[in-house]
């Protein structure tokens, strides 16, 4: 039956990198910035990392990683520009599985309106919120730990007088070959619609996101990680080395399809089972961005 189960995923990924033939980001672009600032450092390459807070948005079959109970926050003014981007995540075990819940928000407030004669008609605001249900379960292969995750999302966006709402749906695999781990997820299977009061209906694209992520112990523990998004064409790869159990420093790097690569780093410092970590992400063309996240384990 594992076996069965195991198949029919392998060939909806095969299916759906097939299906993804065009490029587009759709409705829903604010979230693919990324959340956590220890992700964000090591460039977004996290689908084969996420263990803690952030697994349901990186890849919901990374809370099997995840020990104990995780509670954890990020924010950010994202590329400077006003746009206040917040995240909040949970992880924690219930019975044989593994369960999480987030909250991920971008809002911007006093954006200018115009009238038809150029002249200023007032401000409006612009919110788009984003809720996630994850549970995640192993499913050894020939004793190889391998783990399926999936979310369910809700989507709510107003601007202006308007509002739209949608829900959808993502699945995450994560397998562990030793220090080795390979992880991929779809979002947005099949793509979400998002249904606007006005009538009009807007599409979240689906996304695909594969990568790998290789831990070593020497000369300090440390991880390299690698991603490709499939449906953007865009290459992340990043670097974790603990210094020592409560200092952490991180570099990462990433590139658009249509563009040169740009660059990050942060740190990180857990003193018992809270950590905080800070992120400064490279974008030349809107603007760079500082990110602040802390996370509880207990």
């Amino acid at each position: 039956m594992r076996r069965t189960v195991l198949l029919g995923l392998a060939l909806i990924f095969i299916a759906a990198a097939a299906a993804q033939a065009q490029e587009g980001v759709g409705a829903g672009a604010s979230f693919m910035f990324g959340v956590d600032a220890r992700a964000l450092a090591m460039g977004g390459a996290f689908v084969a990392v996420a263990d803690g807070y952030s697994a349901p948005y990186w890849n919901p079959a990374g809370l099997t990683l995840a020990t104990g109970t995780h509670v954890g926050g990020m924010n950010t003014n994202k590329f400077g520009l006003g746009i206040n981007y917040n995240y909040v995540g949970a992880a924690l075990s219930l019975g044989g599985f593994k369960v999480g819940g987030a909250f991920l928000g971008s809002t911007i407030n006093g954006i200018e309106t115009f009238d038809a004669t150029g002249q200023q008609a007032g401000t409006v605001n612009d919110n788009e919120f984003l809720f996630m249900g994850s549970t995640a379960m192993a499913l050894p292969l020939g004793g190889m730990p391998l783990a399926l995750g999936g979310n369910v999302k809700y989507y709510s966006h107003s601007l202006a007088n308007e509002s739209g709402t949608g829900f959808g749906g993502d699945l995450g695999l994560l397998a562990s070959l030793g220090g080795l781990q390979l992880g991929a997820t779809l979002s947005d299977v099949g793509g979400t619609k998002i249904n606007w009061s006005t009538g009009a209906v807007d599409v979240v694209d689906m996304a695909i996101r594969v990568g790998g992520a290789l831990t070593l112990s020497a000369p300090v523990p440390w991880t390299i990680s690698g991603q490709y998004n499939v449906d953007s064409s865009s290459l992340h790869i990043g670097a974790e080395f603990k210094l020592t159990n409560s200092i952490a420093i991180r570099v990462g790097a990433q590139k658009p399809q249509d563009g040169d690569f740009s660059f990050t780093a942060g740190a990180g410092l857990a003193l018992g089972g809270f950590s905080v970590d800070g992120a400064y992400v490279q974008n030349e063309v809107l603007g760079n961005s500082l990110v602040v996240s802390g996370e509880f384990v207990f």
